[in-house]
This record gives structure tokens, sequence and C-alpha cells, in this order.
């Protein structure tokens, strides 16, 4: 005779740990495009008029890895008074 399954029973511990790798792909792609937004913004009001970053999932974790330079090359920081 089978068992019905039942969503939260068995060994696997429910149905919250199914969440984990959307809800980490979400924050990534609303801190990405914070930071491409906060990025094209700053550009715009800089009147640099140079190209802007490409968007990707990642953008958040390459600047931070990288530094915001890796993805505006030729930008000054803002800290710069340029």
């Amino acid at each position: 005779m089978s068992r019905p399954v039942t969503p939260g029973g068995g060994a696997g511990g429910g149905n919250e740990a199914a969440w984990i790798i959307p809800s980490i792909g979400a924050l990534l792609l609303i801190t990405s495009a914070a930071t491409w937004l906060g990025g094209t913004l700053a550009a715009a009001h800089a009147g640099t008029g140079g190209p802007r970053a490409s968007f990707s999932l990642a953008l958040f974790v390459q600047v931070l890895r990288d530094g915001p330079d890796s993805r505006g090359p030729g930008s000054p920081p803002p800290w710069s008074g340029a």
C-alpha cells in the first residue's frame, strides 16, 4: 500500500528548505538591480556621458569583489571630488 505524499512530511524537513535557492536568487536580483540603477543615476547626475554598466545577476557580487571601477571604467569614485 502506498502512502500519500504531504507537504512538510518526510525526512526532508519540510518545504522551507526548498525556498533557500529561489530566495538567494531573488536577493541577488534585487541588490544587482539597485546597484545598476544607482550607478546609472549617479553617472547621469555627474554628466560623465560614459557607457552604462551592463546588467547581470552577479553585478552586486562583482562590484563587491572588484570595486566599482571594474563596472564603470573611467568613472571617479564619489569621494574623490572629481
